[in-house]
Protein backbone atom coordinates (compact mmCIF):
# COMPACT_ATOMS: atom_id res chain seq x y z
CA UNK A 1 0.00 0.00 0.00
CA UNK A 2 1.43 3.91 -1.18
CA UNK A 3 0.87 6.72 1.51
CA UNK A 4 0.31 9.40 0.44
CA UNK A 5 1.67 12.92 1.78
CA UNK A 6 -0.27 14.85 4.04
CA UNK A 7 0.07 17.96 1.86
CA UNK A 8 -0.91 16.22 -1.06
CA UNK A 9 -3.80 14.94 0.55
CA UNK A 10 -4.29 18.25 1.71
CA UNK A 11 -4.28 19.67 -1.23
CA UNK A 12 -6.47 17.79 -2.98
CA UNK A 13 -9.32 17.89 -0.03
CA UNK A 14 -8.41 22.02 -0.73
CA UNK A 15 -9.27 21.42 -4.20
CA UNK A 16 -12.62 19.70 -3.58
CA UNK A 17 -13.64 22.47 -1.09
CA UNK A 18 -13.16 25.22 -4.19
CA UNK A 19 -14.98 23.05 -6.27
CA UNK A 20 -18.30 22.59 -3.99
CA UNK A 21 -18.00 26.66 -3.98
CA UNK A 22 -17.89 26.71 -7.34
CA UNK A 23 -21.17 24.79 -7.33
CA UNK A 24 -22.84 27.16 -4.98
CA UNK A 25 -20.63 30.15 -3.23
CA UNK A 26 -22.39 29.65 -0.10
CA UNK A 27 -22.33 26.33 0.19
CA UNK A 28 -21.76 25.37 4.27
CA UNK A 29 -19.68 22.40 4.91
CA UNK A 30 -22.31 20.41 6.43
CA UNK A 31 -24.29 20.74 2.94
CA UNK A 32 -21.16 19.44 1.47
CA UNK A 33 -20.79 16.56 4.40
CA UNK A 34 -24.53 15.02 3.85
CA UNK A 35 -24.24 14.96 0.10
CA UNK A 36 -20.61 12.85 0.58
CA UNK A 37 -22.43 10.77 3.21
CA UNK A 38 -25.33 10.20 0.77
CA UNK A 39 -23.05 9.09 -1.96
CA UNK A 40 -21.16 7.14 0.20
CA UNK A 41 -24.69 5.14 1.47
CA UNK A 42 -27.03 4.87 -1.08
CA UNK A 43 -30.40 4.53 -0.05
CA UNK A 44 -30.08 6.11 3.09
CA UNK A 45 -33.07 7.88 5.04
CA UNK A 46 -32.63 11.48 6.90
CA UNK A 47 -33.18 9.88 10.29
CA UNK A 48 -30.19 7.74 9.44
CA UNK A 49 -28.18 10.53 8.10
CA UNK A 50 -28.87 12.58 11.57
CA UNK A 51 -27.84 9.31 13.65
CA UNK A 52 -25.02 8.65 12.09
CA UNK A 53 -23.35 12.07 11.77
CA UNK A 54 -24.76 13.20 15.06
CA UNK A 55 -26.89 15.88 13.34
CA UNK A 56 -29.85 17.44 14.58
CA UNK A 57 -32.87 16.00 12.18
CA UNK A 58 -34.37 19.07 11.53
CA UNK A 59 -31.07 20.63 9.96
CA UNK A 60 -30.49 17.40 8.01
CA UNK A 61 -33.89 17.61 6.37
CA UNK A 62 -33.08 21.28 5.55
CA UNK A 63 -30.01 20.08 3.79
CA UNK A 64 -31.57 17.44 2.14
CA UNK A 65 -34.19 19.70 0.93
CA UNK A 66 -31.53 22.20 -0.40
CA UNK A 67 -29.45 19.41 -2.31
CA UNK A 68 -32.59 18.26 -3.71
CA UNK A 69 -33.55 22.31 -4.95
CA UNK A 70 -30.07 21.67 -6.49
CA UNK A 71 -30.47 18.30 -8.52
CA UNK A 72 -27.74 17.23 -6.59
CA UNK A 73 -30.13 14.35 -4.88
CA UNK A 74 -33.25 12.66 -5.40
CA UNK A 75 -35.65 11.43 -2.73
CA UNK A 76 -37.83 8.76 -3.45
CA UNK A 77 -40.73 7.07 -0.77
CA UNK A 78 -40.02 3.26 -0.50
CA UNK A 79 -42.37 0.47 0.02
CA UNK A 80 -43.01 1.31 3.13
CA UNK A 81 -43.43 4.96 2.89
CA UNK A 82 -39.76 5.95 4.22
CA UNK A 83 -38.10 8.82 2.10
CA UNK A 84 -34.63 7.14 0.75
CA UNK A 85 -32.06 9.59 -0.66
CA UNK A 86 -30.15 8.86 -3.43
CA UNK A 87 -27.37 10.75 -5.64
CA UNK A 88 -29.39 11.81 -8.55
CA UNK A 89 -27.58 11.63 -12.43
CA UNK A 90 -26.56 15.57 -11.93
CA UNK A 91 -24.69 14.91 -8.70
CA UNK A 92 -23.16 11.65 -9.71
CA UNK A 93 -21.64 14.06 -11.90
CA UNK A 94 -20.75 16.22 -9.81
CA UNK A 95 -19.14 13.46 -7.44
CA UNK A 96 -17.08 11.96 -10.25
CA UNK A 97 -15.35 14.89 -10.84
CA UNK A 98 -14.60 15.59 -7.24
CA UNK A 99 -13.39 12.14 -7.12
CA UNK A 100 -10.70 12.82 -10.24
CA UNK A 101 -9.89 16.16 -8.09
CA UNK A 102 -8.76 13.34 -5.11
CA UNK A 103 -7.36 10.50 -7.19
CA UNK A 104 -4.84 12.90 -9.10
Amino acid sequence: MTTTAPSTTAAALSAVMAELLRLDDNMPVIKALIFLHVAAHPGVSGLEVSEQLRLDPSRVSRNLQGLEEAKLIKREKDEFGSVRNRVSPAGGRFLSSLTRLVDT
